[in-house]
């Protein structure tokens, strides 16, 4: 309670109040845990948590998702188109030839990523067939990887802008990439995003 007296304030704040005041101005208060998702065709649930219908599973789990989670996406086809704002990864439980992501709306992007340090790993991805439409789009951001995946039949496979971006440096990965365009990438030296082919 703040109290004036002769043109002063005067006042209590609580300890508890004070303390956590100071505990987040110091960045000791941290976010929680990164957690795990996982996804089937029916639906998402959190890591022994109830089970989350719905038509589009991936975006759904992506919305769920905070910084850092990381998402299993089920054997099966989805026909989804996922935009993806956070910095999560992404990955197949079993790999590209058991799990594909088809678009839903062929004129738009299947991933469209707007979100450093994103990783999609293991897919095939289909469908992306509008004019200047990918099967992943990575748009002004850094240190994301894709990877281990089969893209075919989109307008472009991967596609990248105004990001830096480093060639892979070794071959021999497990990807198979029909299309690909690299456009307004202002420096090869940076390593910050990683497309490996």
């Amino acid at each position: 309670m703040w109290v004036c007296k002769n043109r002063r304030w005067y006042g209590s704040i609580s300890i508890a109040r004070a303390l956590v005041a100071v505990l987040l101005l110091l960045g000791i208060v941290q976010a929680a845990d990164a957690t795990t998702i996982y996804v089937n065709q029916a639906g998402w649930w959190f890591e022994g948590e109830d089970f989350h219908a719905s038509d589009t599973p991936i975006s759904d789990a992506v919305e769920a998702a905070s910084d850092g989670d990381t998402i299993i996406v089920k054997d099966g086809r989805y026909e989804e188109n996922v935009d993806i704002d956070k910095s999560v990864t992404i990955r197949s439980e079993n790999g590209s030839a058991n799990c594909i992501v088809e678009a839903d709306k062929s004129s738009d992007d299947v991933f469209e990523v707007s979100a450093n340090g994103l990783s999609i790993i293991g897919f095939s991805i289909t469908g992306a067939k509008g004019t200047n439409k990918a099967g992943v789009r990575l748009g002004f951001v850094d240190d994301c990887t894709v990877r281990d995946r089969v893209i075919w039949n989109c307008n472009f496979g991967v596609y990248v802008r105004g990001t830096s971006v480093i060639p892979p440096k070794t071959t021999g990965s497990s990807t198979t990439l029909f299309r690909s365009v690299i456009r307004g990438s202002s420096s090869l030296e940076r390593d910050v995003n990683t497309v490996k082919l």
